[in-house]
């Protein structure tokens, strides 16, 4: 069992690399039926589930709410900003995102406000996508994600990094409370 599920994976992998060659492939989509195959995943994903969730989210949970999860989550992100603006030398703007952290931590109840924003300090978002660029890795092939949408390989790398080594993400108890979590930020 242990050897049969690699052995299916690699021949899942395969099937699905073949179906992305093309006899004359675009020079910036050169997986264009595979990203082709995953828009229409993605596209019957979000008609089945994602749009009648949100419809009953948006309809039904009054509109503070919303604002206050959406503060929340836009709090949580400010971690991977700072990091990423560190890494790109960006310091007076990881000064600003500090701040905001701070604030919103403290004074806006865990983030769920946004007092930050009324002082004038914006929410800015940088991610290790945009680290990777900073360093030099400027061209990068346009590519289809399950579930996310367009993407390019290098913010495909990137949303790896900021989520497993530049976010608090990993630090959450695997439990159902962190997917709950995840699922609610994807909504």
């Amino acid at each position: 069992r242990r050897t049969l599920t690699p052995a299916l994976i690699g021949i899942a992998c395969l099937t699905i690399t073949g179906c992305a060659t093309q006899k004359n492939p675009h020079v910036d989509d050169p997986f264009e039926g595979l990203n082709r195959a995953t828009f229409g995943f993605n596209k019957a994903v979000d008609t089945v589930v994602v749009k009648p969730v949100s419809y009953a989210y948006l309809k039904y949970l009054p509109q503070p709410i919303q604002v206050g999860i959406g503060n929340f989550f836009d709090n949580i992100r400010e971690v991977t900003n700072i990091a990423n603006e560190v890494l790109q030398l960006k310091f007076k703007y990881a000064t600003h995102d500090l701040s905001r952290l701070l604030i919103n931590t403290t004074v806006g109840i865990g983030g769920l406000f946004d007092p930050a924003a009324s002082l004038g300090l914006e929410h800015r978002k940088e991610d290790f996508g945009q680290t990777l660029y900073y360093w030099g890795y400027k061209h990068s092939y346009y590519i289809v994600l399950p579930f996310i949408g367009p993407s390019t390989f290098r913010d495909t790398i990137g949303l790896g990094v900021d989520f497993y080594a530049l976010s608090i993400w990993p630090w959450i108890d695997q439990g159902w409370e962190k997917y709950t979590l995840l699922g609610l930020d994807y909504l």
